[in-house]
């Protein structure tokens, strides 16, 4: 009853950001947790293995109409010049794409101090309360 939840838009689902208290992704709280939203069981595998909750901040290539980065790291030579070119390419859609939309807040909202700047390095990054289309 004391959660504090931000719920977000993505072209695939939901995402949802506790932000009342800091829980750590390998912890039972948090495991618990992502098994009550129903999480994808790999990305809540994911989580306990590095430690830390991921969110995509930028859209996926192929859904803001760009292809998949040529060649594989480490690149080198040309393939590290088609990157370079990639990556821009790539800057381009994401300046004019969101990976969510911020929908909205359950419970109080209430941001806690250590995740102020957290939550708000998400949504500017993500494009999450612009008017972008979702990507």
């Amino acid at each position: 009853p004391r959660a504090s939840l931000r719920v977000y838009r993505t072209p695939k689902g939901l995402r949802v950001l506790r932000t009342d208290e800091e829980i750590p992704a390998d912890s039972a709280e948090g495991q618990r947790m992502l098994a009550e939203l129903c999480t994808d069981p790999l990305y809540a595998a994911l989580c306990k293995r590095q430690q830390c909750f991921r969110a995509r901040l930028g859209p996926k290539p192929w859904r803001a109409q760009v292809s998949l980065p040529p060649g594989s790291f480490p690149r080198e030579g040309n393939d590290a010049s088609r990157f370079e070119t990639w990556l821009v390419e790539y800057a381009m859609a994401e300046a004019t794409h969101a990976a969510c939309r911020y929908t909205a807040s359950i419970g109080e909202e209430n941001i806690a101090g250590t995740l102020r700047r957290l939550v708000a390095a998400h949504d500017e990054m993500s494009g999450a309360l612009s008017d972008r289309p979702l990507a």
